[in-house]
């Protein structure tokens, strides 16, 4: 083959190639509105190759829902659409390149409703490239873990109000020679008209209060998932040591009775 054939074939082939590939993208994975972040900056960096006619555009918790648009090349800015409407600052740019400044975007105002899954769907009149990621916005635990031993009744009680979204409770003992074991536990969960949770979680050890010897831990841990947010308090259970000393004694008192009564 000479070598212009071979150029030819070379240049044809680079034409008639084409494709998007979305490089990387950028989504807050969790936001505590306790902290003092007061936005939200959304990307998604993409390639394309040979294309033309390319649309980003951005769906909220599904291919329902689409809440922003950019179309490149035609000297605009991208626009929020339904839920983000009114959210955007349309002053942001992700990058200062006129060919990728507005394929993100900036959320202004953060609020629970923007929990959910985003995706950004970059296309052209051939091909197409998406990607999915989640952003959870939650309220930690307004009035802190409270942790209640009843050892009479061999009940743990582990108690949090004001957190969203729905949290996960979970208990676990951990034994005076460090040894940890996961617990079962009851869960009882009610949330308020404005979406915040409050959790009662009891366990009951009665089964085993005759084998825990000497201090043991019981510890409470609330977390919210796709989140970092982890909470956990813990209280010390002195073990069927106490039980079997005070019921020592009430047999010494006994038998001191009866020797009495002999006499």
């Amino acid at each position: 083959m000479d070598k212009f054939k071979f150029v030819l074939i070379v240049g044809f082939l680079s034409c008639a190639y084409s494709t998007i590939i979305i490089k990387d993208m950028t989504v807050p994975q969790s936001i505590s509105l306790n902290s003092s972040v007061d936005h939200a900056d959304f990307d998604c960096n993409y390639e394309a190759v040979n294309e033309s006619d390319i649309e980003v555009k951005w769906f909220f918790n599904g291919n329902v829902e689409q809440v922003y648009q950019w179309l490149p090349g035609y000297n605009t800015t991208g626009y929020g659409m339904n839920s983000l409407r009114d959210k955007l600052d349309i002053e942001y740019k992700v990058t200062n390149d006129s060919d990728t400044e507005y394929r993100g975007f900036r959320i202004k105002h953060i609020g629970r409703e923007l929990t959910g899954n985003y995706t950004c769907k970059v296309s052209s009149e051939t091909n197409e490239a998406y990607d999915t990621r989640q952003m959870v916005i939650y309220t930690p635990v307004q009035s802190g873990l409270d942790l209640v031993l009843l050892s009479n009744d061999a009940l743990v009680i582990c108690m949090a109000n004001g957190i969203s979204p729905m949290p996960e409770v979970h208990f676990s003992l951990q034994s005076e020679n460090g040894t940890k074991i996961d617990l079962t536990e009851t869960v009882e969960m009610d949330d308020d008209n404005d979406g915040y949770y409050n959790i009662t979680a009891t366990h009951n050890f009665a089964s085993y209060n005759h084998t825990l010897k000497g201090p043991t831990k019981f510890l409470c841990n609330v977390s919210i998932p796709g989140t970092s947010y982890f909470l956990t308090k813990e209280i010390i259970h002195v073990g069927s040591t106490a039980s079997i000393i005070q019921i020592s004694a009430s047999l010494s008192i006994l038998l001191l009775s009866l020797l009495l009564m002999l006499d």
